[in-house]
């Protein structure tokens, strides 16, 4: 092992260089040719669009009308039009049922309904499972999945 004394030469920073990611994403079963952007506006009942990149305000405005006891929990969702699953606090006395009447009034593209909840890996809700309470139905701190029927 050979090792030079540089004790006397003055340090010289480099600062490390950034590089951001720079690929493009895919999703299993679509072709590229099928593909196209997630895009998505979300209205609440104030009229306000939301982008989707906006996760927090609807996840603070579920708090707002979801939450009021200090017996809650947090459900993640995953939407279908959004990169990130949000985060909903909600109270333990509550339904799934809450849940979808409110992403039915501040989703737009699940205005019509048309969706069911899915446990990971894939292990759909039942519409009559959804109006017993959280509490209940073990769901507290869980992940969901917001799937659309077609």
């Amino acid at each position: 092992v050979r090792l030079k004394d540089h004790r006397d030469e003055e340090y010289k920073h480099v600062a490390p260089k950034f590089k951001p990611f720079g690929g493009s994403g895919n999703t299993v079963g679509i072709s590229n040719a099928e593909q196209t952007p997630f895009k998505s506006s979300m209205v609440s009942s104030g009229n306000t669009t939301l982008d989707s990149s906006d996760e927090k305000s609807l996840e603070i405005l579920a708090e707002k009308r979801l939450k009021s006891s200090s017996s809650s929990t947090t459900i993640r969702l995953r939407l279908p039009d959004m990169s990130k699953p949000i985060c909903i606090k909600i109270d333990l006395n509550r339904t799934l049922d809450d849940i979808r009447k409110f992403l039915t009034e501040n989703v737009q593209s699940l205005r019509s309904n048309a969706f069911e909840f899915m446990e990971p890996p894939s292990t759909k809700i039942k519409r009559e499972d959804e109006r017993r309470k959280i509490s209940d139905t073990k769901l507290s701190n869980s992940a969901l999945v917001v799937r659309r029927i077609t």
